[in-house]
């Protein structure tokens, strides 16, 4: 099955940027010390990419 591109409007772009940046704030809090870092750090990684990707869009979309 080939993966579908989805065209999103800017505004979609825009609240998926909010949210993903919403879910990485209080990650990024967790202390190195903290039991649950290792988890952490593995969501933050997914979670930075896909920020990435909806910028990536946005800047895209904005040209």
């Amino acid at each position: 099955m080939a993966a579908e591109k989805v065209a999103y409007s800017l505004e979609e772009l825009q609240a998926r940027q909010h949210l993903w940046r919403q879910a990485i704030a209080p990650l990024e809090t967790i202390s190195s010390s903290s039991e649950l870092y290792g988890l952490v750090q593995g969501k933050l990684l997914s979670y930075r990419v896909r920020l990435h990707v909806v910028n990536q869009q946005i800047f895209t979309e904005e040209k």
